[in-house]
Parts: C-alpha cells; structure tokens; sequence
C-alpha cells in the first residue's frame, strides 16, 4: 500500500505549489496566497487559511508575478473566475504594502518565511 507515497511515511516533505505568474514550483512557505473572498473578491491572504479556491505567487517577487499573472490570465484561470473580478491594482497595493511592512528598504528580497529572531545568551 505504500506506492502511492504517503505523506505518513515521509514526515519531511514540503508542500510545494506553483506561481500563478512565474509558473516556478516552490516550497508553499516561499509563497503567497490569493484566495476567492467571501464577497466574490479577490484578496492576498496572507495566512493562507481562507476557505475555497486558492492560487500562489512568488513572495519575494510578488508584483512581478502579479503583472506576470495578469498578462498570462493566470489568476483567473486557477481561481475559476472571471478576469473583471479580480482587482489587480488593490492585490498590488497589497503585496507592496507587505513588501514595505517586511523590510524596512522596501526591497522585496527581504521577504521569506517568517523565522523566530535568534536568542540572546544571557
């Protein structure tokens, strides 16, 4: 019954999505999540926990692939809606904004999983 790879019997692997824009495979951790609201908008959910549909882009280079997923149709194709639904200038003002929120420069390549700050002997 193993054949299918289980992920009980290998508790290190990853879950690995791929870019709406980008099309690149990543570990879901270097990801952000765009989701279907509840209102039928489209959000950046950032802790990935909103119910239903659900498409990725790149963390570190968010509005790239946003402009990316936009150009291909990349978002409403995997989110199953229709392109007038999506707000792309409020899920870029979003992005920019946790952008700026993680790294005080504004440069996205300080983006990345969230880690616990080392401890200070004492």
């Amino acid at each position: 019954m193993g054949d299918r790879g289980d992920s009980s019997e290998r508790p290190d692997r990853v879950p690995v999505r791929t870019c709406a824009g980008c099309r690149r495979r990543r570990p879901k951790g270097e990801l952000l999540r765009v989701a279907l609201g509840g209102e039928g908008t489209v959000i950046l959910d950032v802790p990935a926990r909103a119910p239903g549909r659900g498409a990725y882009v790149c963390r570190d280079t968010a509005l790239e692939c946003l402009r990316a997923a936009r150009r291909r149709r990349g978002l409403s194709r995997t989110l199953r809606v229709g392109e007038n639904v999506i707000d792309h200038e409020g899920l870029a003002d979003s992005a920019g904004a946790l952008i700026s929120q993680a790294s005080p420069g504004g440069a996205p390549s300080g983006i990345g999983p969230q880690e616990e700050p080392p401890s200070r002997p004492r």
